[in-house]
């Protein structure tokens, strides 16, 4: 799961590829730059001509020599620094209010809430999203559905059948990966019954089902039989559950 949050819009760098610094000091700060060779200088209102520098092959930084100590940043420590007292928080606040679109902000809403493991206001604000136009947005949901794990399997199997290739490809691995996860007995087996009568697509079917194979064997098999039984008008299903009961037994048939 640690590997798979890096995954989630990186909200600081999206920011300094929204923002042009030079524009943001200057509608926002009022500062006047003036070229001196590969770089912009201007003068802070905290004094000392010329000692606010952006250097031309570093657009994304910005150097205050005029400090005792030769302060520096990006422009959200910039933010932080004139208009909150030096407070991130505050200043992520206030760029995202201004740069970033609707979508964009639940993005951000969502990671934090998967960052404090608030499962459940993360998977209102991923369903909220899941119909997005943007494919962007519609990936990142998928990511989140797969970090969210067993409680958005279901979502994750309703975006299989999305439109485009590549949030088919997402939710798949991240679906593979929830059920590859999951260890507590009772909960794969209700998810088994939940899900799998919904699924047209065998290869999907075997894979979910070899969730079985991790229970213990009496297990494995009362949620085998339950399949095989409550679902006799489904085919693909009876035929893969038969094939499962089959490898659990050691090449036995299912007799009911």
């Amino acid at each position: 799961k640690t590997e798979k949050s890096k995954n989630n819009t990186d909200i600081f760098q999206l920011l300094r590829e929204r923002i042009n610094l030079k524009e943001y000091c200057e509608t926002e700060l009022g500062l006047n730059f003036r070229k001196s060779g590969n770089s912009y200088r201007a003068t802070p209102a905290t004094g000392g001509t010329d000692a606010f520098t952006i250097w031309a092959n570093e657009p994304d930084s910005w150097h205050n020599f005029a400090e005792q100590k030769h302060a520096h940043g990006d422009v959200i420590e910039l933010c932080a620094l004139m208009n909150h007292n030096g407070n991130i928080s505050e200043a992520l606040n206030e760029l995202t209010e201004k740069y970033m679109t609707e979508e964009e902000r639940k993005i951000v809403k969502l990671n934090i809430h998967l960052n404090r493991g608030e499962d459940k206001q993360a998977l209102a604000v991923a369903r909220d999203l899941m119909d997005s136009e943007n494919a962007d947005i519609r990936r990142l949901v998928a990511q989140a559905f797969g970090w969210i794990g067993a409680g958005a399997l279901v979502d994750l199997t309703e975006m299989l059948r999305d439109a485009d290739p590549s949030i088919v490809q997402e939710a798949l691995e991240n679906w593979k990966t929830v059920f590859d996860e999951m260890a507590d007995e009772d909960l794969s087996a209700d998810t088994l019954f939940y899900l799998l009568p919904t699924l047209d697509n065998r290869e999907l079917i075997d894979y979910a089902l070899m969730t079985v194979t991790r229970m213990a064997t009496k297990t494995g098999l009362e949620t085998v039989s339950g399949l095989i039984e409550d679902n006799k008008g489904n085919e693909l299903l009876q035929d893969a559950a038969r094939e499962m009961w089959s490898h659990l037994t050691g090449g036995e048939e299912y007799a009911g």
